[in-house]
């Protein structure tokens, strides 16, 4: 199972803090359709808050045949990140994506298969 981790740095400590961490369940259960594959696994607009009180919503996907990987963040209706890559091994914390949000805050957004 893929969980997206997401952290941010907390700028008094300096020290990484994780703030929300959510599993990717199977596509089939997030739509109808039937003619999902079984292999694809999945969130949509799963919100979070910083500490400085901005919004965000993470939306990702897995494909385990291929060990493919999309994370899309929004945050004030806008595309903030778009990746698509592939892991390396399903132990790995990658993507590993690293991002200053419009407030300036430091955020870490991870997929890995420990939670």
């Amino acid at each position: 199972m893929i969980i997206i981790h997401v952290s941010f740095r907390n700028p008094v400590t300096e020290d990484w803090e994780e703030i929300h961490k959510v599993n990717l369940i199977p596509i089939s259960e997030l739509y109808s359709d039937s003619s999902l594959e079984d292999d694809i696994f999945g969130i949509n607009d799963s919100n979070f808050t910083l500490p400085n009180g901005e919004e965000f919503e993470v939306s990702a996907t897995f494909t385990s045949n291929n060990m493919g990987v999309v994370i899309i963040v929004t945050g004030q209706d806008k595309t903030l990140i778009h990746v698509t890559c592939y892991k390396q091994s399903l132990e790995g914390f990658d993507p590993s994506i690293l991002f200053l949000t419009p407030r300036g805050a430091n955020v870490s957004i991870m997929a890995n298969t420990t939670s």
